[in-house]
């Protein structure tokens, strides 16, 4: 567990750190999945096909808000 957690640390970080950082860390993350054992790769496969469902479901649910509240004015504009 712990390696799974540090991945999505080194992640997080890598996306907030300059050129020139994300090369050492990218260094760490290899290294990191090149020491999971197969049970920690199915855990972190896991967690990350968890994560990428939410991130979608939360898109549709926006996308469903955006498009509702589209059409809401349009409806508005029609009646006036």
């Amino acid at each position: 567990m712990l390696k799974v957690e540090r991945f999505f640390e080194l992640k997080k970080l890598w996306r907030k750190s300059s050129e020139e950082e994300q090369y050492f860390i990218e260094r760490e993350l290899i290294e990191l999945t090149d020491s999971l054992s197969e049970q920690e790769q199915e855990e972190l496969a896991s967690t990350i096909a968890r994560n990428f469902e939410r991130e979608h479901n939360e898109y549709e649910t926006l996308k469903t808000a955006h498009e509702e509240k589209k059409n809401n004015k349009k409806w508005f504009w029609k009646k006036s």
